[in-house]
């Protein structure tokens, strides 16, 4: 009798709230939207914002989130197909919204994954704890990069709020578990940074390996003296057109206008199917730029690679197309044949930043011109800030000499008057 009652109010509160009812039913029928289970949910909240993310959201979302669902997919005792098998299914014809050809084998996976995954009313606090401690940690049980896990989570809750907001739940449990917030920047040490010297012999050692082994090692070369002397990501380098370059003959300074970004993508998650994809700035809007001065060592670089090239064209191109931008996982991979340490392209963008606090720019410019928040670049080049600190300081102590006038002194001998 009890369980009437309360079943009895349950249907007063729905009317009162304006559901409908399904006739066949009588039931509200908000209420059979409860019974969806995550992936579909989840494959509805990528359906909405498809053609408003870039590819690279694209693929972040489908490759996160494919690591939830396998995580909520019930007590695996009927599963005969490997962790990899249902993530790839996941992603390509779950979550991915750019149609594919589905064979008859990954028809049965994703039946298996629909059928088997935890219903949208079924997932508690406990079972989001859960999921959320399985996907922290790799394979191998070791602790996921921070990145990583924050995406992984990220895209749990949008998928939650998501369910929340269209009243296919009426509890977010995602929102009720308590969870640590995850710090993803990590201070840059000064004593692992490249210094200019061991900059300038990784681009020779690229130029000498030029006149002995065919390859691209010349333009290589060039394109890594963009990141370490002007400060910009190997994506923005790779993403810059002729039309991007200021010569200033006249005295003034020359200067690059930054203004997008070549980032790689895997296949299947862009428009047209590229795998490269050329967008804004990292967390910037869109139309928004920076500039960065070219300093005098790379200005001679600078001519010689656009001489003869039209504004629109590429800077660095691939290899197969001119049109194209460069791939930076080739730029990576003739750096690994060069460089025997762990260092990677983009650590000679933080020797760059390491140039600029240690000239005495403060943090401010700095951020600038690294396009970084101020916040970010704190966090990021802290020791190098306080090693700034014993920089010397007679620019600032010429200043105030020279700020010492009559009007000065005139000030002084009438605050010691009163």
């Amino acid at each position: 009798m009890g369980e009437a009652n309360k079943f009895r109010r349950k249907l007063e509160q729905a009317l009162e709230d304006g559901y409908n009812f399904d006739p066949n039913t009588g039931t509200p029928t908000q209420w059979a939207s409860q019974l969806r289970n995550f992936p579909e949910v989840a494959s509805e909240y990528a359906s909405s914002k498809w053609h408003e993310w870039a590819g690279g959201t694209r693929l972040h979302f489908c490759d996160s989130n494919a690591y939830i669902i396998y995580e909520l997919i019930r007590p695996k005792f009927k599963n005969t197909y490997s962790k990899s098998e249902i993530l790839r299914v996941t992603k390509e014809h779950i979550l991915n919204q750019n149609s594919k050809t589905i064979s008859n084998e990954d028809k049965e996976i994703k039946e298996f994954i629909l059928d088997n995954s935890y219903r949208l009313n079924e997932i508690t606090p406990e079972i989001v704890t859960k999921v959320l401690q399985a996907v922290s940690l790799r394979n191998d049980g070791t602790p996921l990069m921070k990145g990583s896990y924050r995406k992984r989570k990220q895209t749990f809750g949008a998928v939650m709020d998501y369910a929340f907001r269209h009243r296919y739940i009426f509890d977010n449990t995602f929102k009720r578990v308590r969870t640590k917030s995850i710090q993803s920047i990590n201070a840059i040490d000064p004593q692992t940074t490249l210094k200019p010297e061991e900059c300038r012999n990784i681009t020779q050692a690229m130029r000498n390996r030029a006149k002995v082994q065919r390859g691209r090692f010349m333009e290589i070369a060039d394109f890594l003296e963009f990141i370490w002397l002007a400060g910009l990501r190997p994506s923005e380098v790779a993403g810059l057109k002729v039309k991007n370059i200021f010569i200033n003959k006249k005295g003034k300074t020359s200067f690059i206008k930054v203004e997008q970004a070549a980032v790689l993508l895997r296949s299947g998650y862009s428009d047209d199917q590229s795998t490269i994809e050329v967008k804004g700035l990292k967390g910037r809007a869109q139309n928004v730029f920076r500039t960065v001065p070219i300093l005098d060592e790379l200005l001679p670089v600078v001519e010689r690679v656009i001489k003869d090239k039209r504004a629109d064209d590429y800077i660095f191109t691939s290899y197969k197309n001119k049109k194209r931008p460069i791939s930076t996982a080739q730029v990576s991979r003739y750096f690994r044949i060069i460089s025997a340490s762990s260092h990677t392209p983009y650590d000679l963008r933080h020797a760059n930043a390491s140039i600029l606090i240690y000239s005495g720019l403060n943090i401010i410019e700095v951020a600038n011109r690294l396009g970084n928040s101020i916040d970010v670049c704190q966090k990021v080049y802290l020791h190098m800030l306080s090693h700034a600190e014993d920089q010397n300081i007679s620019k600032e102590n010429d200043y105030l000499e020279s700020t010492k006038g009559s009007s000065i002194g005139a000030m002084r001998e009438h605050l010691i008057g009163v």
